[in-house]
């Protein structure tokens, strides 16, 4: 049980890290994106929501 919960840890650890220098050296084109998909995104959902 503990190697299953070792490699849990390890494997979030890792993705963390991973995650924190992609965010510490995007580009401003990479930031772009991420804005433009959030955008679209949001887009989408509320133009799905109920409609009165």
């Amino acid at each position: 049980m503990s190697t299953i919960i070792d490699s849990f840890n390890y494997y979030t650890r890792y993705y963390g890290k991973s995650a924190h220098h992609f965010w510490e050296h995007m580009t401003p084109m990479q930031y772009g994106w991420i804005l433009i998909s959030v955008a679209a995104f949001g887009w989408m959902l509320m133009r799905s929501g109920l409609k009165r």
